[in-house]
């Protein structure tokens, strides 16, 4: 039963290794100061809904549209990508309805700044623009007034999910003129039911995101964003970026390299007790302040993200963009097998085959550790009855115990601790594999074979978590007949047989994808299993025991 035990000795480790990194990620050390004016508008979004004056944006990747009154981008449909196999009607990443609101706000602030009272309405010349052939599309919103022109350009990219947000601006006045550009991504809390399916993915995160000189990656729940006072200040930095992210998707707002950026997060001002589903997260960007002399030009630019986590593209844009692939603790082995499972991609053509065939090579790589641990374990129950004579001896004599006990292991030349640092170091490896595999958007929506059309949803049919349950079964039994049952209690032993069936319930909510990993794996183990079994019997560690009768 050692096999059983070392299973679920690694399910509670793994447990309470994700539940404290989790509650680690989502703790903060707030700065008190405020580095920006409050005089400016800190409510420039609130109950900002779209207005009926926007225009229309279509490109390969993108069907966007933008609000006039302010410049912001109320939704973005992904063309690219389904909301479901059911469903291929485009996926709505940005949007703004009556129960939910996901939205990218830019603006010009500063204390000459055109969005300081109120949002400006440009002028556009058409209402629908379309990107045609390999050129970009620049799309300039136009707005003046006595002191200022101002040109608001996006210029959006073939086939990239990358865009700019710049600021033309002419001083027509006989003083300098002080501004500052502002970027915001807001959300309400809860989202919107028809992107909730399948959202058990365990650990997937869905929240608010920075990144800046001293941290390069740093998540804020979107309740603790809604929670904190109007306007929190949370870092200054050269560069950085912000971000709401959520399983295969993310929306970024990247602060210029060279210049100083403030980040905030621009709570509601309520009660905590006051929060509810239907509140809105900010989380905010206050860009550097800009000086324009009289009767003179500026020019400033923001790049933006608004589509799937490509790691290599992300990385392109901004640095420590393409962690919002959110591997966990252990991503720089998630990407290294990552890495791996897109090469094997590029010769198979199919991510289910990709899939088994990583698990067949990081297995096999394990395999030394493996047999170094069940070697272990044999050598382990060979002196058991000697360990519980010593035991026996020693009960009101733990210093003796202690010292028969470690003779013991050196007569016999047995480390006690062998048989758990494979374990160890497998663990990683295989906690690594599991959030590559599900993070990864590659997965998302690519059919296996037959019945299963998308791995990075559950099995409709059940029938890998069926195959799983069968193949942990086997395991167990196989651990078992290399047990004496004296070891063991009705009691585990009933225990152990309901785990199969547990898990097995479990799985059926798990993505495919992981699941067909999962058994995969079984088998393998059940492979080794007889190997190693046959080899220790050959070499005279006898692990089998006969029931006694």
């Amino acid at each position: 039963m050692e096999q059983t035990r070392n299973f679920a000795f690694m399910v509670l480790l793994v447990t309470a290794i994700m539940l404290f990194f989790s509650w680690q990620s989502d703790l903060h050390d707030l700065e008190k100061s405020s580095k920006v004016d409050q005089s400016e508008n800190v409510n420039l979004v609130v109950n900002n809904k779209a207005s009926s004056n926007t225009i229309n944006v279509k490109t390969d990747v993108y069907d966007i549209n933008i609000d006039l009154v302010g410049g912001d981008v109320v939704s973005a449909s992904l063309p690219k990508y389904n909301k479901s196999t059911e469903d291929s009607s485009p996926f709505e990443l940005l949007q703004n309805k009556q129960n939910f609101s996901y939205t990218l706000s830019s603006a010009l602030l500063g204390s000459d700044g055109i969005d300081k009272e109120n949002r400006p309405t440009y002028t556009a010349s058409d209402k629908i623009y379309r990107l045609i052939g390999d050129n970009p599309l620049t799309i300039p919103l136009e707005f003046s007034n006595s002191d200022i022109n101002v040109t608001k350009k996006f210029v959006f990219y073939p086939g990239r999910y990358d865009f700019d947000i710049s600021y033309e601006i002419t001083n027509k006045t006989n003083r300098e003129l002080s501004v500052r550009t502002f970027g915001e991504i807001v959300q309400t809390i809860e989202p919107p039911k028809q992107n909730d399916q399948n959202l058990f993915i365990a650990g997937s995160y869905r929240g608010g995101i920075y990144s800046s000189e001293d941290t390069n990656y740093k998540k804020i729940s979107l309740e603790e964003l809604a929670e904190n006072k109007k306007l929190n200040h949370i870092t200054t930095t050269k560069g950085g970026w912000i971000g709401m992210i959520q399983h295969y998707f993310a929306v970024a707002y990247i602060g210029n390299k060279g210049e100083t950026n403030s980040i905030y997060n621009r709570g509601t001002g309520e009660n905590p007790n006051n929060i509810t589903e239907s509140s809105e997260s900010r989380l905010s960007m206050y860009g550097e302040i800009q000086k324009i002399n009289p009767n003179d030009k500026l020019t400033i630019s923001n790049k933006v993200w608004v589509g799937p986590k490509d790691q290599e593209k992300m990385d392109d844009i901004a640095p420590k963009l393409g962690r919002t692939l959110d591997y966990g603790w252990l991503w720089f082995i998630s990407e290294f097998l990552m890495t791996i499972l897109k090469f094997i991609y590029s010769f198979v053509h199919n991510w289910g085959f990709a899939i088994i065939i990583i698990t067949i090579l990081v297995r096999g790589c394990m395999y030394p550790l493996t047999k170094a641990q069940y070697t272990s374990m044999a050598k382990m129950k060979l002196i058991a009855p000697k360990l519980k004579e010593i035991r026996d001896r020693y009960q009101q004599d733990p210093e003796n115990y202690r010292k028969a006990t470690m003779d013991l292991y050196k007569t016999e030349k047995v480390n006690p601790a062998a048989g758990c640092l494979p374990i160890l170091i497998q663990m990683p490896i295989f906690i690594a594999l599991y959030w590559a595999l599900m993070e990864s958007t590659d997965l998302r929506q690519a059919p296996f074979i037959g019945w299963i059309k998308d791995l990075s949803v559950n099995d409709p049919y059940f029938i890998l978590p069926l195959l799983y349950g069968a193949t942990m079964f086997l395991v167990q039994k196989l651990s078992m007949s290399q047990n004496s049952t004296q070891m063991i209690n009705p009691m585990q032993q009933k225990i152990f047989m309901m785990m199969p069936v547990i898990f097995t319930l479990m799985f059926m909510m798990f993505p495919a994808g992981l699941t067909l990993y999962w058994t995969v794996s079984n088998v393998i183990t059940i492979i080794q299993m007889k190997l190693i079994y046959s080899h220790l019997e050959k070499t005279g560690l006898k692990t089998k025991v006969v029931k006694n009768k």
